[in-house]
């Protein structure tokens, strides 16, 4: 049923600050209305000088670095690294989704389907080549930067901040001064984002938030009265670097990392997810074009081990996760569908490589590892084993473990003020 009748009105907001590779702010602070929820971003994308270029297949034409909501100086919310975090959002959705919806309003090319007819060979082994895995539809279009002008993206804000994603309204009678603040990708962290590295590539200028908003002084005050306040997870992040691994000639060197985490502390800690970014260059980047994922996803490295002690205790029984596929179990459990391709979170499986020719290059690229802690954090400490192999400069370089955790935040309405905390 739809929202939309004669008290709803959509209005176009332009920027009152746009600075194209730096920052773009918009202002929200109409007196007395409220503002819905749903709001989101047209004409989002990258300006190349090289076309035809393309986005990188799995992040799409999104090109934030960070994302906050503010209602004057109070921040309400906000999303770092939010391109890492997005693109994890994009493969954290149906294969169904991402091929009918999804590739087209955000660029990407996540969304997979088996094609051709099995065959055997004259032992009557199944080929597994016969049948090929590609990106479907092909979407060889909407895939590309501007000035092209197909590559241009709708972005949903209600999913993607937490806060809009858990508050119907928002009345300029609480929140008297909203403002919505896009800090933008450089052109350098551009050259990750697409397909064509020799390009000269900006964000683009025209980016235009909608919204849904009442006028109607009686629905306003109405709506106002009602919100007494709400609670939310919210998503914060925490880094850990990893040094590379330097094994002897001919031979495997075991890394053995604890740390702690500090980014958590005191915060109610639900959901935990460890994004393994790759920081050598080298890695990601073939002559003068990104491969699949870039430095966006989470890389595979060989004999992954996770502990995560929390409080003294650790959280997951006797060595913690010692399996790549116990760990994409998990994943599954803790965040839902996960659309990868076979391969996807291995770092080599021979047989299988000849079944996805299009995308070979993902192969070791979508290897994330979730958690769910469920409690109060006064100390957590992460326990990362892995094994380097001599000569072998993806599975040995630095990493980055980004951690994305959703804590429990409450806003509180007291009169004509509010207070925000951690619950």
């Amino acid at each position: 049923m739809s929202v939309y009748n004669g008290n709803i009105l959509t209005r176009i907001i332009d920027p009152i600050y746009d600075s194209i590779n730096f920052k773009t702010e918009f202002r929200l602070n109409a007196p007395d209305v409220a503002y819905l929820s749903n709001m989101r971003l047209t004409n989002m994308g990258i300006n190349s000088s090289v076309d035809p270029n393309t986005y990188d297949s799995a992040v799409g034409a999104f090109c934030m670095e960070s994302i906050q909501l503010y209602d004057g100086n109070v921040l309400l919310d906000q999303i770092l690294n939010a391109s890492i975090w997005n693109t994890w959002r994009n493969i954290n959705t149906t294969n169904d989704a991402n091929m009918s919806i999804e590739s087209i309003i955000k660029c990407h090319r996540l969304g997979y389907m088996a094609e051709g007819s099995a065959t055997y060979s004259a032992t009557d082994r199944l080929e597994q080549s016969s049948f090929q895995v590609k990106p479907y539809p092909p979407r060889t279009d909407s895939n590309k930067t501007l000035p092209d002008e197909r590559g241009l993206a709708l972005f949903d804000l209600k999913g993607f901040l937490p806060f809009l994603d858990t508050i119907m309204v928002l009345s300029t009678k609480t929140f008297k001064n909203l403002r919505l603040v896009i800090n933008w990708k450089s052109p350098q962290q551009l050259k990750d984002l697409v397909v064509d590295r020799t390009a000269d590539l900006n964000t683009l200028a025209n980016t235009a938030l909608v919204v849904d908003m009442v006028q109607q002084a009686d629905a306003v005050n109405s709506l106002t009265n009602a919100y007494k306040g709400h609670t939310w997870l919210a998503l914060e992040n925490d880094r850990v670097f990893v040094p590379n691994v330097t094994p002897p000639v001919d031979a495997t060197a075991d890394q053995d990392i604890k740390v702690l985490v500090n980014g958590f502390n005191n915060k109610t800690l639900h959901r935990l997810n460890v994004v393994q970014t790759p920081l050598d260059e080298t890695t990601w980047v073939d002559g003068t074009d990104t491969e699949w994922g870039s430095n966006q996803t989470s890389i595979s490295t060989w004999n992954t081990r996770y502990q995560f002690r929390v409080n003294g205790s650790n959280k997951l029984p006797r060595d913690g996760y010692t399996k790549r596929n116990q760990r994409l179990a998990q994943l599954t459990e803790s965040y839902g569908e996960i659309n990868l391709f076979p391969t996807q979170n291995f770092t080599y499986v021979p047989i299988m490589t000849p079944q996805i020719p299009s995308v070979a290059a993902g192969q070791g690229k979508v290897d994330y590892t979730a958690v769910e802690i469920l409690e109060r954090v006064n100390e957590l400490q992460l326990i990362y084993k892995r094994t380097g192999i001599h000569g072998n400069a993806k599975l040995n370089q630095a990493l980055h473990l980004n951690l994305f955790g959703q804590v429990s935040k409450s806003l509180e309405v007291s009169g004509d003020t509010y207070r925000i905390f951690y619950s």
